[in-house]
């Protein structure tokens, strides 16, 4: 089965409507880039992202994945018509992931430490609660 992606597969597959991996942990730089038909996106195992993996993903509508904890630079830039994002595992995201995603209404990615400034909306980390300790 299929673990890793190497950068750039299914570079620029203008007729790719649908991807299914159900082992895949890895995607490399640039995989899946310019892919604008594809609709259809499983890939539960999915850990690591590279850089511009999804970009001008044009037909992608919502994307999930349970186990994704780390995203590079410009994933999902320029996703005109996704809507949701599912993340629950993710921890890092690189600059302007989700840039120009001018339709996405929901966002979930509680473990996210910080959310890159165009997204706060969406996500905002919690302020740390402060304890100060009282001598009686």
């Amino acid at each position: 089965a299929l673990t890793n992606m190497g950068e750039r597969c299914l570079y620029n597959v203008p007729r790719l409507m649908q991807c299914e991996a159900p082992a895949l942990t890895n995607m490399g730089n640039g995989c899946l880039y310019r892919a604008p038909v594809l609709t259809q996106f499983e890939i539960p195992t999915l850990t690591t992202m590279g850089v511009f993996c999804l970009h001008y993903a044009d037909s992608l509508t919502q994307f999930e994945a349970p186990s994704l904890t780390t995203m590079g630079n410009e994933c999902f830039c320029h996703a005109d018509v996704l809507t949701q994002f599912k993340a629950p595992a993710l921890t890092a995201m690189g600059s302007y992931c989700l840039c120009f995603a001018s339709r996405l209404t929901q966002f979930e990615a509680p473990l996210l430490n910080s959310t890159p400034h165009h997204l706060r909306r969406f996500n905002t980390p919690p302020k740390p609660t402060v304890k100060k300790n009282i001598a009686l």
